[in-house]
Order: C-alpha cells, then structure tokens, then sequence
C-alpha cells in the first residue's frame, strides 16, 4: 500500500493508499456539513439530504406537492463533523538519496482529516497516511477563455487524499520514550468513555485492527480472534 508521492496518479483514484512525507502546512479546524434540513416555505414539511463532501442541493420539490415551493436551511437542525486539511511533502531526504531521474522539488499533495483525525499532526511533523485517492472539481484560467468555457472549467480536477488513519512518527518516538505516555487528549477520553458504553465492542476492534486493510471486514475479524484467541 506504501507509494511515493509522485506516483499519485489519475489510475489511484478510489484506492486506498499509503503515504510517508513531511506535513507543511495545516488550515485551521472547520466544520463539514453531512446533513442538512430543509423547511418548505409554504407547507412547513422538513426535508433532509445528506451532503457529500461539504457539497449539497436543494431538495427537486415538496413531499407535498406543494407549487413553486421555496426551501429554507434549518441551521439549528444541521449536522456536521470537523474537518481540517493539510498538505503533505515528499520526504526530501529520500528524494535526494534516490536513484534515477535528476533531483526535482518535492510534490505536494491535500489531505483532508476528519473526525478524531483532526489535530492529529502539527506542520513540520513525519507522518504516514492512510487513505482514499479522491477528486474534486477545480476552476482555473482555462475555463475564463477560449472555446467551452463551462466544459474546461468542469473537466479540470485535482486530486487530494481522504485520510482514513494517520501514524505520526513524531509521537510515535516521544510515546516509546516515555514522554507523554500517560496523556489523553479531552477527546481521547471521550472516545473511551464512549467505548466502555458499548455493548458491542466487537465490530469497533474490527475497524480499529490494521489501518493498512481497507474493508476486508471478515478478514479483519478472522486476524483478531486469531490474536485474541492465543492461536
């Protein structure tokens, strides 16, 4: 799963990946809609849509039929997650000891976090990233002149990496150290709260188990019981 940066191509999209670079920059924390609801201004029926990726639509039209119905976001009854995106770099020390092709600048790549994931990395801090090759639509100056303005402007994209697991070898050292090993973070201790509440603790250590295996759920299972059972 582990590839160099420049190997981030259109042929990795929808796969899951493994990343090792430097972190540069990190934007500050946001929240990212997943769910929004609507109110028609005529009937006052609710209406809720999910939204992917912070990108979302008025509902087609009243439940009720309602005729040129109009359709107000309730703010109070939204949902939403954190989200923070950040852009790693090549390790330069790798680029430069590499053999081949001629020393070149290191390629850059947007991650985004979410959820427990975010604040999990600091720029200037190694880290290993697991996740998703994606892509988002982009505008640029070929879509402001020539021929087919909407049809450039639709057809450019770029990709970005959904990160589904971080490894920051930064904390990795300071935790095998010694330094920092009995601290949780406020949210890690809610998240332990939440998990001691659980009744079913199974399909949590399932996910949990292995970063580096996307899906494969029946695998995974097999893995820990195989560990839990002494086999």
């Amino acid at each position: 799963f582990e590839y160099p940066g420049e190997a981030v191509r259109s042929e990795l999209i929808d796969r899951y990946v493994g990343l090792r670079g430097c972190v540069v920059r990190a934007a500050n924390v946001a929240p990212l809609v997943t769910e929004l609801h609507f109110t028609c201004g005529r009937c006052g029926i609710e209406v809720s849509l999910p939204a992917r990726d912070g990108r979302f639509e008025y509902p087609g039209g009243c439940p009720r039929k309602c005729k040129f119905a109009r359709f107000n976001i309730d703010k109070d009854k939204c949902k939403a997650i954190d989200w923070q995106r950040i852009r790693l770099q090549e390790d330069f020390s790798e680029l430069s000891s590499a053999e081949g092709p001629p020393r070149r600048v290191p390629r850059t790549l947007d991650c985004d976090l979410k959820r427990g994931l975010v604040g999990s990395c600091s720029p200037g801090d190694a880290v290993s990233l697991y996740g998703i090759v994606r892509y988002m639509p982009t505008g640029g100056i070929m879509g402001n002149k020539g021929e087919g303005k909407q049809s450039a402007s639709r057809s450019l994209f770029v990709l970005y990496l959904e990160v589904k697991a971080v490894v920051n070898n930064r904390r990795v050292e300071s935790s095998a150290s010694g330094e920092g090993a009995a601290e949780f973070t406020p949210l890690q201790l809610e998240f332990i709260r939440e998990i001691h509440q659980e009744v079913e603790r199974f399909p949590l250590l399932v996910a949990s188990f292995c970063k580096q295996i996307y899906g494969q759920h029946l695998v995974k299972a097999a893995l820990v019981l195989a560990l839990l059972g002494g086999i």
